[in-house]
């Protein structure tokens, strides 16, 4: 298994995987390469004229394209590695720009320098779209770049080889059919905008409106080569691969369909379908959907999907519906599965665990699989939070003292999950230190003591407690948390005294 980038903490970890019915993906870096390469292109007159030019062909007419070459060296941050000029350091979306500006015969070094950023706006999955302002001839100039639907309904006016002109209803249906057919074949499309502001803005001033569309390209992300094989292969096993992935439908479909998930009869939601739907909507419609497009993290690490990882990685849903398993993620190592596998070879991998899964039987009861789902639930929410709030305070955003509380509890909360076992854990106890772990038990121990203080949690539980592991293992529900918190509690005085 390890030489197959499975390596197996847990026996049962591999039960579950011989039992899985479900394997939900993301799409970038584990079905895909996240190598992009930007293949097509279109400025305004391009878009006027209803084609799209493979970039190959634009590059000879290079001039005509320097304001969506400005827009995509500047509002970026990926950049050339001073160590390998060959390597991107960054984004893989943004670093397809560098060389696609370079072949356009722009350096974006120069330009950085030329015209250093003045201020910005960072992406976030709810606009879908970043800002930066530079000061060009003596007049600050904004680029915008994001998802094309997102931005075009802000943008008033289109750029032209005959200047700027007013951008008509006609004229955006048009740009938006243009953009579904590069979607169409498995391309992301990134819209590019730009706006002529007078003064730097102020804090929390708008001035993502009234926009000067200039453009858009069109990014291949090619599939691994074993993951159409691997796919086969579950489906062979009665096991239904679903993607999520923040892709335009259209995009997501192409490359489902091109890797044997999506088939005629199966739907695609879209992450605003997917918040506006009851629990028993929802219910029905997963019966049909291999696709979740245009969804945001959060919606990745939501319960309605089943659960993910802080880095979207795939997870696992047994035939009883109740476990979720992450692969790989620091959070596994204490929750379910205790499987790391390399995420660059997730489906290489995953294929002899899953084999050797259905060679072994079932251990362990759905109800304590069910108590590990609702704490390991909380945990989800809790990184999901973390996972924002880190984002704020990374762009020097203020925070109160209660949210920065919360930050510090996240931060923990990952140095904690990034703690290695060393011996396997009941259901009940991971259950245990999960509900320690999320309710702040664990706030005042240092990192090295971790491994002590969870021992001992487990003794002084087995000794004094056992009651309410049992009832964990045997119903599959927490304790009364008034309990359970004073149990702890209890642990916790005596391990402050011992330490001291």
């Amino acid at each position: 298994m390890a030489k197959e980038h499975a390596l197996i903490k847990n026996l049962p970890a591999v039960e579950t995987l011989g039992n899985a019915t479900v394997i939900c993906s993301d799409k970038t870096g584990t079905l895909t390469l996240n190598k992009m390469t930007v293949t097509h292109l279109a400025n305004g007159d391009d878009f006027l004229n209803k084609k799209i030019l493979k970039a190959q062909k634009a590059v000879k007419n290079n001039n005509a394209y320097k304001d969506l070459m400005y827009a995509a060296s500047l509002c970026n941050d990926a950049s050339l590695s001073p160590a390998s000029p060959e390597e991107i350091i960054g984004d893989p979306t943004e670093g397809a720009l560098i060389p696609l500006a370079q072949d356009f015969g722009y350096s974006v070094s120069s330009l950085r320098k030329e015209y250093p950023r003045l201020g910005e706006y960072p992406f976030d999955s709810i606009r879908k779209r970043m800002s930066t302002i530079h000061e060009i001839n003596n007049e600050y100039v904004a680029y915008i770049k994001g998802a094309l639907d997102e931005l075009l309904p802000l943008c008033d006016s289109i750029a032209t080889s005959n200047g700027v002109q007013k951008l008509t209803k006609t004229d955006k249906e048009n740009i938006l059919a243009l953009s579904h057919k590069m979607s169409d074949q498995a391309l992301r499309v990134l819209g590019f905008a730009s706006r002529t502001i007078l003064n730097l803005p102020q804090e929390n001033e708008n001035i993502e409106q009234h926009l000067v569309f200039l453009g858009a390209v069109g990014m291949i992300d090619p599939a691994r080569d074993e993951v159409k094989a691997s796919i086969k292969m579950a489906r062979k096993a009665g096991i239904k691969t679903i993607m999520i992935t923040g892709d335009h439908k259209n995009t997501a479909v192409a490359i489902a369909k091109n890797l044997g998930i999506y088939a005629n009869g199966n739907t695609v939601i879209s992450g605003t379908e997917l918040n506006e739907m009851t629990d028993s909507e929802l219910d029905q419609a997963v019966k049909s959907t291999t696709v979740f497009a245009r969804v945001s993290p959060n919606d990745k690490l939501s319960d309605e999907l089943g659960g993910g990882s802080m880095t979207a990685l795939p997870f696992i849903e047994t035939k009883a519906g109740d476990v979720s398993a992450y692969i790989p993620t620091n959070v596994i190592s204490i929750t379910d599965g205790q499987i790391f596998l390399d995420s660059d070879r997730f489906y290489s991998g995953i294929r002899p665990a899953i084999d050797a899964g259905t060679s072994v039987s079932r251990v362990g009861g759905n109800a304590q699989v069910k108590a590990m789902k609702k704490v390991a639930g909380t945990l989800r929410t809790d990184l999901a939070s973390y996972s924002e709030l880190e984002s704020f305070a990374q762009f020097g955003s203020d925070l109160d003292e209660a949210t920065q509380a919360k930050l510090n509890r996240g931060r923990r909360t990952v140095e904690v999950l990034k703690q290695p076992l060393h011996k396997p854990l009941p259901v009940e106890k991971q259950v245990l230190i999960l509900y320690a772990l999320t309710h702040g038990f664990l706030d005042p121990v240092k990192v090295d003591d971790i491994l002590p203080y969870q021992d001992g949690l487990f003794d002084y539980f087995d000794a004094n407690h056992k009651d309410l592991l049992d009832e964990i293992a045997n119903t599959g529900k927490l304790p009364e948390t008034e309990k359970l918190d004073a149990a702890i509690k209890e642990y916790a005085a005596t391990f402050q005294a011992s330490e001291k």
